[in-house]
């Protein structure tokens, strides 16, 4: 079965996988109504076990969430990330057009602020946010994995990249018609 990149465990599962592989950032943003709020409280899992002082100060939980008052905060934040703050010397921040910022920070002199997660509190996190076993992480059935996998190494495993990937699909459906595990039709 495919899925997309709005199921809540797929996105939670890559945040989670980035998170260990290179550490988490110290804030996230995100609408919880959406599938990035699966991700939202993945990270707020990671940073309540990281630091134990913030548990119970997430606002959601607390009745302070409002949907009319939402709205003006994304205005705001449009224009707040679109507009260059007033630098002030006293605050460890790069100076500059916030969106800019996030694009380019190198060009800015910015200072890392991530978070590195144990691999205990983000195997933790795995298993209450994106369940290893789960199906949607299960991309392809199995018998077609493994066969995919012994077809590719008959074809010498080539480097697949969007230069190459149209010509390994074909070589690769070309082996499962020549096994007659597929038609031409399919």
């Amino acid at each position: 079965m495919w899925w997309n990149n709005s199921n809540s465990v797929l996105i939670s599962h890559y945040y989670l996988d980035v998170v260990e592989w290179t550490g988490g950032p110290l804030l996230t943003q995100s609408d919880l109504g959406n599938e990035n709020g699966h991700l939202a409280q993945a990270h707020t899992f990671l940073r309540h076990t990281h630091d134990p002082a913030l548990i119970g100060m997430v606002g959601i939980d607390e009745g302070w969430y409002n949907l009319k008052l939402q709205a003006k905060l994304d205005v705001y934040v449009l224009e707040n990330n679109n507009t260059k703050k007033y630098h002030n010397r006293k605050i460890a921040r790069p100076n500059g057009v916030p969106l800019l910022i996030e694009q380019a920070p190198e060009c800015f002199g910015t200072q890392d602020f991530k978070v590195a997660f144990t691999s205990e509190s983000i195997t933790a996190a795995q298993a209450i946010y994106a369940l290893p076993d789960h199906p949607v992480l299960k991309l392809v059935p199995h018998l077609f994995a493994v066969l995919a996998y012994e077809y590719l190494k008959q074809l010498g495993h080539s480097i697949i990249n969007r230069h190459s990937i149209w010509n390994m699909y074909l070589a690769l459906v070309g082996m499962f018609w020549a096994n007659n595990i597929l038609t031409p039709e399919e």
